[in-house]
């Protein structure tokens, strides 16, 4: 007994150590998620009520806890990851005591290294997220389920279904996981229920291996076919072939609907499954269980009314819109089976290997597997594990629409782990070939763990990172006390604003959820509540890569280029950006904007692109004072700082830069002229460029070199009548 203590110490020692050192990593490319949940939690603090005052997405339950930790801990980002940390420490015990309770230590000691181990969970529990709560409430349900199935107490089936349910007031991607855990509860209750359900895990037979690329080659066939005789673009949507052809449009849910019908057929056929007596005997036997079927979803009720009623529902009658409804548009069902083999294979293709990072204990316990079986061995897997991953399967990947991907799926990951374990541990010796491969596995898998702490925080790989989001809000931190910049933020990413300590419009805090979900116009609710200042950094520029959210974001940021004045900006060469703007009334004309080092200038909306040549790697821009006309700018290349301003007045804008710097000048379907003739080469003093609106006369010393303006050292634009 003290040597499994001993190695659940060790296992607790090394679930610390391997996730302190991302604690304080800050990535504005997915910390959106971890500022909305911060910043809510401090406006409950401050007596503001999420689903009322906050357009909030999730239940309550996480909001509230991580709000009471703050409280007592203190109120800052590494408090709110350590929260997480807690939650993922005590998740590490209760994985041993669920192992140890289905089978004994070995498997305890196995599943709690597996979660200690687990990248997912490394990276959940080192952010302000969810997901560790989750995974919380789904261990506790398992080991409440392990000690129903061994004791058979009713007691611990409650226990079960209500920390499940429980769980779902934290977030709706937990439904799933209590469906399948219900379902479970009550086929279990009768021996003739639980008999059926074991029988229909038996589809996943050896013989799987034939039948799912039977399946496939005779749905090329069939798509084949229908391309050939109507060559039309749905055709080509309705007959891609599902897993191998991303998911990307609604079409293709019929596509997944069509594939697995075929596929439930050729099982049928094949295996010769005889299925009308037995689902007779079934809906006998159901009716044996319909009162504990209704003590159980009885408990679901009051489980979730007693969290969900006074924190949510009497709050605001927009409750469960706001936090279901509202979610179920961002997924869809049938597809997240074929989403995840498409995603995996895509990845493998593209060698980005570490974004399949989150799958990596998965496939270790299915290369343990097969390893064991290659060498001829039998496993015997626990059969109502097997059970309870076939429902998960079902209602995670089929049922339900869930965007299926590692995060939204972690309760199914961890039912599969402890199932595939439960056949592993239980092999009493294994040779040593096999443990040989097995612990190079563990080993790889430590190193995948040791790669992604090392170089994630430097934006080495191709997890997206932003390497120098601290030092770009810190550096806008100060730049906003020094100009005592006093009043209402919105801040569309909020983790700016938690950071900062800004005053927000809290109604505006989520604007992902606002305008993407609730499919609200951002300039109307920004006109509504009239910010003083907004604040857009990294993650929405790069989430306006995604159309929908191009659309959504693009008329909010075309809306403030238009009605708002830059006062401070930073950008660097990999695309990381903040940006504040104030929206009281532009003094001139000409707007300033700086993206990925580069400067661009608008007048009336029409856009100048001033490039560098020194290729910055930092390029800021800033007004001294809040009234001012002038920007100072500041770019910093192979360790040399460059510096200048930008003077504006209504109808010129003057950029003072030093001789060595030649600024490169473009707009988007212009002319140049020189003298009124048009001109593509030549050394000249001033040129004017025209665009089918407007003309703008550039003075200094001018290079022209394919429709383009060279320009060295300063150098004026001034507006000029059409010519």
């Amino acid at each position: 007994m003290r040597k499994f203590s001993f190695y659940l110490l060790l296992i607790c020692f090394l679930t610390l150590i391997i996730r302190f050192p991302l604690l304080p990593v800050m990535n504005s490319y997915v910390d959106y998620d971890e500022g909305t949940y911060l910043l809510i939690a401090r406006l409950i603090n401050h007596g503001v009520l999420p689903y009322r005052d906050i357009f909030a997405v999730h239940p309550p339950l996480y909001y509230y806890t991580l709000a009471g930790w703050l409280r007592l801990f203190g109120d800052n980002y590494i408090v709110g990851r350590a929260f997480s940390l807690f939650l993922g420490l005590i998740s590490v015990f209760l994985a041993y005591l669920t192992g140890r309770e289905l089978t004994g230590e070995k498997l305890g000691l196995a599943f709690a290294f597996l979660i200690a181990m687990d990248p997912l969970a490394i990276k959940v529990n080192t952010l302000v997220l969810h997901e560790s709560m989750i995974e919380f409430f789904t261990l506790l349900s398992l080991w409440f389920l392990a000690k129903y199935l061994n004791e058979k107490r009713r007691l611990y089936a409650y226990l079960t279904i209500i920390i499940a349910s429980i769980g779902t007031s934290t977030k709706f991607t937990m439904i799933p996981y209590l469906l399948a855990v219900f379902v479970f509860l009550v086929l279990y209750e009768s021996e003739e229920l639980r008999n059926l359900i074991l029988s229909g895990t038996k589809v996943l037979t050896r013989r799987q291996s034939y039948i799912i690329p039977l399946t496939y080659l005779l749905w090329t066939m069939i798509s084949m076919a229908a391309i050939t005789l109507y060559p039309q673009e749905v055709t080509r949507i309705i007959a891609s072939v599902p897993g191998i052809h991303p998911i990307t449009k609604v079409g293709h849910v019929y596509t997944c609907i069509l594939f697995l019908f075929l596929w439930v057929f050729l099982t049928v056929y094949v295996i010769n499954i005889k299925y009308l007596q037995p689902l007779q005997h079934a809906l006998k036997e159901l009716k044996g269980v319909i009162n504990y079927g209704a003590v159980l979803i009885s408990l679901v009720i009051i489980s979730k009314a007693l969290i969900e009623v006074p924190l949510g529902v009497l709050v605001s009658p927009d409750y469960v819109y706001q936090t279901y409804i509202a979610q179920s548009s961002r997924g869809y069902p049938f597809v997240g089976i074929f989403w995840i083999i498409g995603n995996i294979l895509s990845n493998i293709q593209k060698s980005s290997l570490e974004l399949l990072a989150y799958y990596a204990p998965l496939i270790v316990l299915v290369a343990t597997v097969l390893i064991i079986k290659a060498f001829g061995n039998k496993i015997k897997f626990s059969e109502p594990l097997k059970a309870l991953f076939f429902l998960n399967v079902i209602f995670y990947l089929i049922a339900v629409p869930i965007i299926p991907n590692p995060r939204f799926i972690y309760p199914l990951l961890l039912v599969s782990y402890l199932y595939l374990l439960s056949g592993v541990v239980e092999i009493k010796q294994l040779e040593i070939k096999i443990l040989g491969i097995t612990m190079t596995l563990i080993l790889l898998l430590t190193l995948i763990n040791v790669g992604i702490a090392y170089n994630y925080p430097k934006g080495a790989l191709r997890i997206a990172c932003a390497p120098h989001t601290k030092e770009l809000r810190n550096d806008l931190s100060n730049y906003v006390h020094k100009e005592a910049l006093n009043g209402t933020y919105l801040s569309i990413n909020p983790m700016d604003a938690y950071y900062l300590k800004l005053k927000v419009v809290p109604y505006m805090v989520d604007t992902f959820g606002l305008g993407y979900l609730r499919k609200y116009n951002l300039v109307n609710i920004a006109r509504e509540y009239s910010p003083d200042y907004v604040i857009y950094d990294t993650w929405m520029f790069n989430m306006m890569k995604n159309k929908p959210l191009q659309r959504v974001y693009g008329l909010l940021f075309n809306y403030t280029l238009q009605n708002g004045t830059l006062l401070f900006g930073e950008s660097l060469k990999d695309g990381e950006i903040i940006a504040l703007f104030s929206f009281k009334k532009p003094t001139y004309p000409w707007r300033v904007n700086l993206h990925r080092v580069s400067l661009y200038v608008y007048y009336n909306m029409t856009k100048i692109n001033i490039n560098f040549n020194l290729s910055p790697q930092l390029l800021k821009l800033f007004r001294n004072n809040n009234e001012s006309s002038l920007y100072n700018i500041l770019a910093i290349t192979n360790n040399k700082t460059i510096h200048g301003e930008i003077v504006l007045s209504n109808n010129s804008i003057n950029v003072s830069l030093p001789a060595n710097v030649i600024s490169t000048i473009t707009i988007s379907k212009g002319i140049i002229l020189h003298e009124g003739v048009p001109i593509d080469r030549g050394s000249v003093n001033n040129v004017i460029l025209c665009t089918p609106k407007i003309c703008f006369l550039f003075t200094g010393k001018i290079d022209v070199s394919e429709n383009k303006i060279l320009v060295r050292g300063p150098f004026q634009i001034m507006v000029q009548k059409k010519v």
